[in-house]
């Protein structure tokens, strides 16, 4: 939301605070500043100018010559401007003047068009910069010679609000909000309304009062429609906001300065003499303002005259009661629409207005008369006395005890019950003192979000201010002893393998004789001297033993899908010793994805296991690794391998063994202490900034014997490495008989500090691949 400090200045006395002093403020407050900046006008020495006469060029059909006075001196103009002509002010820049167009400065000069001196030039909009009509000449309402910068230069905040400020969504808000927080007095500017005793007849009725509690209209005629004054286009623009006429401009003025949305119909276009709240319109198209058609559905809360919708309920106008050029008499609406039925009608049509915004978080249901007096008192013209309404639910303040206690308690502070009442008296809520202890507190109809005592307790600390409350001293200093590596590493991989969407196992350190199946060399197991039972007198020597007792417990309880993981200790003889590791294992078995997603589910398989293994490695910035065949008895001679890193041995992966499991299951068990050597020197690796130059890619497909892995070429490709060779992965592999295989390889290569020509690319290609074929050849087939 964006909005100007002179606007601001209107109902806080603002004068002597710095603009860093207000973002501060604003922002400690929980109304996040995210910019201040300065209104930049693209022109110099541009004032107001009045046209005292404009007569016909002798010799040009379309160019007058105007005479023109900055309330000093006067000036001979010529202007090609259609509505150029004598009672308008508007802006005229002299000679020595500064504009800009298409980003290049120019000075305005003396000259001559068709033989005429001209002493300046007056401006449309668009050649300052500013919004507003392309066609002809400013026409401004402020003082003559009053210099443009300083009737359209401001300072704008640019803030975010939270869902929960739906009070802050206009500028009466924001300075109610900042006079708390700056402790300085709020004063609502006072306007004048002069009404008439214009009693025309005008029926309203609301349909569903739950949607729609409270409606307001005010009927006023005899107006004219044309552009707004200046000092209202500057605000509206520095909001944000495209000025579109005067009649327009006031409710979105309105809007903005007191969150309040309204709309403006032409009155002689509402037919029946009626309006209607109704919710009960069945697929009808209806064309909005913005021109497009849009199909409403039953529940759509839409404004109705006698015959046909008129408005899209607290979202947009139709274009069937549109206030044009035309418009002599106009209908002003403020309502209170239901916030969550507004939404779901937007989200519905994917429009999303200002006025929506507002609904949604909620309008303050006592401001609509105020309101609407406001925007008829912008617009001018003969204003009926009466103001047309219906209200369907009363509405009062709520009140909620609150205890100073608990605002202490939460806070940490020391507040006396004078200053939490001065805290409610600046934010304009009403507190009064039971006892010592608890306050009655009336919260008025504009703070929708205040609701129960603790958000009573975070207004009290938003507004004295979190930056103001003592932190208290730990009572337990934090440890200077840094953690473990291994602790790290563990907690790395937890992180990890849930991520993997598996469930953790935890089992004893301890297993029986009934668990031997699953051990693979008996004379290395450590036995314990005293065990309290023969079924924990062993210490595991791998995590499989207990990882496969927890999975028979799931399977005997109808569970057949586990995925699961576990890190712990495991013991071994090893030499004349003892070894403690510290491992991981993983089990998967059962069904990828369980009937109920997929209509026919997918078994795991070695690929699943295998891909998750990668992934942990890749997790932990290890590259590199590869997959070689091994020869365990307890996995399926067909379906394992070892996993290796360089000479590093980092753990075992396969299919258990058909004979120890009738459920396909699938294991993997890695080594944390190998590991945690190769990972304290990988996990300190820095992002690095995306490639500056594009990259080229080359396919490679060799023929390779059965018994060739396809690690080796991957290191003779690491042996041989290019310095532009940034990646090479597997793409494909095929098989057509047990003796050999097709893989094809994608290298990416890329130079850091210029474009690779497709040549150079190619010579290193070839470079690269022939060597690796010269030392791969007689694992090659013909």
């Amino acid at each position: 939301m964006k909005f100007p400090l002179s606007w601001l200045n209107d109902w806080i006395d603002l004068e002597s605070v710095s603009t860093e002093a207000i973002a501060k403020a604003l922002t400690l407050g929980g109304i996040e500043v995210d910019k201040i900046e300065t209104s930049n006008l693209g022109f110099f020495g541009v004032v107001v100018g009045y046209i005292t006469e404009v007569r016909q060029h002798p010799d040009a059909e379309r160019l007058r010559i105007a005479t023109v006075t900055d309330g000093a001196d006067e000036f001979q103009v010529v202007c090609g401007a259609t509505n150029c002509r004598a009672g308008i002010k508007t802006a005229f820049a002299k000679v020595g003047a500064k504009l800009t167009a298409d980003g290049k400065e120019f000075k305005i000069k003396k000259g001559k068009l068709r033989g005429v001196e001209s002493h300046g030039m007056l401006c449309a909009a668009s050649e300052l910069g500013l919004e507003g009509p392309s066609e002809g000449i400013m026409e401004l309402d402020a003082e003559v010679g009053q210099d443009l910068n300083s009737l359209y230069a401001d300072t704008i905040f640019d803030v975010s609000l939270t869902p929960n400020l739906g009070h802050c969504t206009s500028i009466m808000g924001i300075a109610r909000d900042l006079s708390a927080l700056l402790e300085r007095p709020f004063h609502e500017p006072s306007f004048q309304i002069d009404m008439c005793n214009d009693t025309s007849a005008l029926g309203l009725a609301i349909a569903d009062g739950e949607k729609c509690p409270r409606y307001f209209c005010k009927i006023v005629k005899g107006v004219k429609v044309s552009a707004s004054p200046a000092w209202m286009q500057s605000r509206l623009e520095a909001c944000g906001v495209r000025s579109i006429n005067n009649i327009v401009d006031a409710t979105n003025y309105v809007m903005l300065e007191r969150g309040q949305p309204l709309h403006a119909f032409d009155l002689d276009k509402i037919e029946n003499g009626e309006i209607r709240i109704r919710s009960d319109i069945k697929q009808e198209q209806f064309e909005a303002l913005d021109g497009a058609n849009h199909s409403i559905e039953d529940g759509m809360l839409m404004v109705c005259d006698g015959k046909k919708p008129i408005a899209i309920a607290g979202i947009i106008g139709g274009a069937n009661s549109e206030v044009d050029e035309n418009t002599k008499n106009i209908l002003l609406e403020a309502a209170v629409f239901h916030g969550p039925s507004v939404r779901k009608t937007s989200k519905k049509l994917g429009m999303r207005t200002e006025a929506s915004l507002r609904f949604e978080k909620g309008v303050d249901p006592l401001g609509l008369q105020t309101a609407i007096e406001r925007c008829a008192a912008l617009i001018g013209g003969k204003i009926a006395k009466e103001t047309l309404c219906q209200i369907k639910q009363e509405a009062k303040p709520k009140e909620i005890t609150c205890r100073l206690s608990r605002i202490n308690s939460l806070l940490g502070t020391k507040l006396s019950l004078g200053d939490v009442e001065q805290i409610f008296s600046q934010l304009q809520i009403q507190a009064r003192s039971d006892d010592i202890d608890t306050f009655i507190v009336s919260v008025p109809t504009f703070r929708g979000d205040i609701g129960a005592e603790i958000d009573l307790v975070e207004e009290v600390g938003r507004i004295f201010g979190y930056d103001r409350i003592e932190k208290k001293k730990e009572l337990i200093p934090p440890s200077r002893i840094p953690p473990s590596p291994m602790y790290l590493l563990e907690n790395r991989i937890r992180t990890i393998f849930r991520g993997e969407g598996l469930s953790e196992f935890l089992t004893c350190n301890l297993i029986g004789p009934t668990d031997l199946s699953f051990v693979e060399y008996p004379d290395l197991l450590v036995s314990v001297m005293h065990p309290s039972s023969i079924d924990q007198s062993i210490l595991r020597p791998s995590l499989l033993p207990g990882m496969m007792g927890c999975l028979k417990y799931n399977i005997d309880h109808q569970n057949h899908n586990v995925s699961a993981f576990e890190i712990g200790r495991i013991h071994y003889k090893e030499n004349t010793g003892y070894a403690e590791k510290t491992a991981a294992g993983l089990l998967i078995c059962g069904q990828v994805s369980p009937h109920t997603i997929n209509p026919k589910p997918r078994f795991v398989d070695f690929s699943d296991v295998k891909g998750m293994i990668e992934n942990l490695f890749e997790g932990l910035n290890l590259d590199r690794i590869r997959f070689e065949p091994s020869s365990s008895k307890l996995l399926h001679p067909g379906r394992q391998a070892s996993i290796q890193r360089g000479d590093f041995a980092l753990g075992i992966i396969g299919q258990v063994h058909p004979a120890l499991s009738s459920t396909p299951t699938f294991f993997a068990e890695v080594n944390l202490d190998e590991i945690l050597r190769l990972w304290s020197s990988h996990n300190n690796k820095q992002m690095t900034p995306l490639p500056q130059f594009p990259g080229s890619m080359r396919d490679w497909t060799i023929q390779l014997k059965e018994e060739c892995s396809i690690a080796q070429v991957f290191d003779l490709i690491d042996k041989y490495k290019s310095p532009l060779l940034e990646n090479v992965h597997l793409l494909d592999l095929y098989r057509a008989d047990q003796i050999s295989k097709n893989i094809t390889l994608r290298f990416a290569y890329r130079h850091h500090k210029k474009t690779l020509p497709s040549e150079a690319v190619d010579r290193e290609h070839s470079r690269l691949t022939e060597k690796v074929v010269a030392e791969i050849a007689p694992f090659t087939s013909s």
